[in-house]
């Protein structure tokens, strides 16, 4: 018996019939790359997010790419990210000619280890630093990362790749970071200084 990889279909019955009427919409409009569809996804996003503007992409990598770039990272630009991250977050700061410096992330919560990026930034003097919200969560240490970066003149990018959704103190995790990308959509988590204790939405 052959198992598929990944069998999506209990999904795609969901939205079929969504999906095929706003493609017959775009077939009739023409509009494949922009339009009032992304506009309004755009102002949901913002809603939901608290985000005060957002921009759709065509893919995850498409915004890590445009977030670096829009901060003007470059060749030889050295940029702090977990060794525990999907491969697009390492392409997008090479493709750049930065220099990734990948650290290791935290046991307790499996997110960047904050120690690590006061030791790499002592050592390498970065000029960026990205924080993966992976998992469905976020570091438990987020705001001392944000604040020891806003101290040291780091630059600050959160990847939350799998943190759609996720709130800290009931606010959206988004509505303070310096900027975010966002890609893989999924209900989630935070973890509070325990571990053991969290929400769950």
């Amino acid at each position: 018996m052959q198992v598929p990889f990944i069998d999506l279909t209990r999904f795609t019955r969901e939205i079929s019939a969504d999906v095929l009427a706003d493609w017959q919409r775009a077939l009739e409009r023409c509009e494949f790359v922009g339009g009032a569809p992304v506009r309004e996804l755009e102002a949901k996003l913002s809603e939901l997010l608290g985000a005060p503007h957002v921009v759709a992409c065509g893919s995850g990598s498409d915004a890590l790419m445009l977030a670096l770039r829009a901060r003007g990272l470059g060749p030889g630009d050295r940029v702090a990210l977990p060794n525990c991250t999907f491969w697009a977050t390492y392409e997008a700061v090479v493709q750049l000619g930065a220099v990734p410096v990948l650290l290791d992330i935290d046991p307790s919560d499996f997110q960047l280890s904050f120690a690590a990026l006061v030791r790499a930034h002592e050592r390498f003097s970065l000029r960026a630093a990205i924080l993966v919200h992976a998992f469905g969560w976020a570091s438990s240490r987020l705001l001392e990362f944000r604040a020891f970066c806003r101290e040291q003149g780091i630059w600050l990018l959160e990847d939350a790749a799998q943190a759609f959704g996720v709130e800290r103190e009931g606010r959206s995790l988004f509505a303070d970071a310096e900027m975010a990308t966002l890609s893989g959509m999924e209900r989630g988590r935070i973890w509070g200084q325990d571990p053991d204790a969290h929400e769950e939405f």
